[in-house]
Formats: C-alpha cells, sequence, structure tokens
C-alpha cells in the first residue's frame, strides 16, 4: 500500500492490518486500459462481501474505522 494510506490504516483501533490486502483488476473501457484497485479486509469466503465505494481519492480511508465491525 501507499505510505501515507498504510499509516491511516494502522491507527486504526481494532483493524488487523494483516487481514488488509490490495489488488489490481485491469479491464478495457471504450478502447482505454484501466487498473482498478481493489483493498480487500479480511477475505474470508465463508462470509458474504460487502462492497464499499467511495467518490474521490484517499476517501477509502475513511471506511477502515467501520471495517473491524463489519468483517
Amino acid at each position: 500500500m501507499e505510505e501515507y494510506e498504510l499509516a491511516c490504516y494502522q491507527n486504526v483501533p481494532g483493524l488487523d492490518i494483516n487481514l488488509l490486502t490490495r489488488k489490481y483488476t485491469f479491464i478495457n473501457m471504450n478502447g482505454q486500459d484501466l487498473a482498478v484497485r481493489t483493498i480487500i479486509y479480511n477475505d474470508d469466503k465463508s462470509k458474504k462481501t460487502l462492497l464499499m465505494t467511495h467518490g474521490y481519492c484517499m476517501a477509502a480511508v475513511f471506511h477502515a474505522r467501520v471495517l473491524p465491525a463489519l468483517a
């Protein structure tokens, strides 16, 4: 993870940083190659998936405080 982003996640009480994974999915849309970044917390396949989206750069870290409770 980017250094600033990682620092934000490390400061969240109850968040296990070892359960965070970042991956990229590459897609082509209208002839343009795009990289879609996904941050996964607690990739337990036996649980249902919750998709959370955000609207601007670095907004994903604002979701970090609720991740432990949702996991």
